[in-house]
């Protein structure tokens, strides 16, 4: 049995699968899966697709160490110039925190994706000209799909915790990824 469960024919009847897919859309795709790396352009917006396992370790109360190993999925486009400094990232509790203790937020002024996001730039101007309707309702969209999307240092990702094994589901992860970026304003 190969790694969680699956036999090596399983991982190249996968592997194939995705390089089928790559082939079909025109993108470069290597391998062999899990490790899938593919990149390419969807509607003129070049992206990076990888796959990869992670370790850590960690501690228990108790002192007792073990290995942590889950996948990581992440389909990605870098654009540091015209990003800049631009951050627009999930909203979480320290996020919260940090705006009660002054730090500032950029508000885009839709009350559904200002709860969802935090937005942070030192030009608001250039924040909301790249922040779009469109491009806010793309965000959300993904939000809502449960892919995680952050904005940060002129890269625009989206990331998942687990292992992707089907080119559909990539396929769509980077549609959702690129269209947030077709919709971003220059």
């Amino acid at each position: 049995m190969g790694l969680f469960g699956r036999d090596a024919a399983q991982n190249q009847q996968i592997d194939d699968a995705f390089a089928r897919y790559a082939a079909a859309n025109g993108i470069s795709h290597a391998g062999p899966f899990p490790q899938v790396t593919m990149r390419g352009a969807v509607g003129g917006v070049p992206f990076h697709f990888v796959q990869w396992l992670q370790e850590r370790t960690e501690t228990d109360s108790d002192g007792t160490t073990r290995n942590v190993r889950h996948w990581r999925c992440e389909a990605a486009v870098n654009d540091s110039a015209w990003l800049g400094d631009l951050f627009v990232g999930e909203q979480h509790v320290l996020n919260r925190m940090a705006t009660f203790f002054g730090a500032q937020d950029i508000k885009v002024g839709w009350d559904l994706f200002d709860d969802a996001f935090t937005v942070k730039c030192k030009d608001e101007p250039r924040a909301r000209r790249i922040l779009t309707p469109k491009a806010c309702q793309a965000l959300l969209e993904m939000e809502r799909s449960k892919h995680r999307v952050t904005i940060l240092n002129g890269r625009v990702e989206c990331a998942q915790g687990r292992e992707i094994d089907d080119p559909r589901e990539a396929d769509a992860m980077i549609r959702a990824l690129t269209y947030v970026v077709m919709n971003l304003g220059r």
